[in-house]
């Protein structure tokens, strides 16, 4: 019974272990849009995963490494695709990014065009 006991709690130490070393391989997640939507994936070695997700289309993955520089986040994929540029900005009161393209335009900004950190209570509220 004692050694089923020890056995259980190693069992449990593991898992607990192996979660752990996986949320921090996951890094940062920034999020935008609601229905259709676009996600990336931040690791902490370098690599990035961007998705794009909608009910009636195929999901769209890719694959490269970031970099950030100043106010910008630089996704370079590598697929060889042109580089996506974010800038980054508050928009009332919350922490994001948007494509460089549209950091000229904040006063027409949508919260559903802006990439927040996934589960950011500040951004649930807009």
């Amino acid at each position: 019974m004692k050694f089923r006991y020890i056995n259980f709690l190693i069992a449990l130490m593991i898992i607990l272990v192996a979660s752990c070393s996986i949320k921090e391989q996951r890094g940062e997640v920034w999020v935008r849009g609601r229905g259709v939507t676009s996600s990336f994936e931040l690791h902490k070695d370098g690599t990035y995963v961007s998705k794009e997700n909608c009910d009636i289309c195929p999901e769209r993955e890719v694959r490269g490494v970031w970099r950030r520089d100043a106010k910008t986040l630089v996704l370079s994929a590598r697929s060889g695709a042109p580089n996506q540029v974010l800038v980054e900005l508050d928009y009332r009161g919350c922490h994001g990014y948007v494509p460089v393209e549209q950091s000229f335009k904040t006063d027409k900004l949508f919260p559903t065009d802006i990439y927040f950190r996934w589960r950011d209570e500040c951004a649930r509220h807009l």
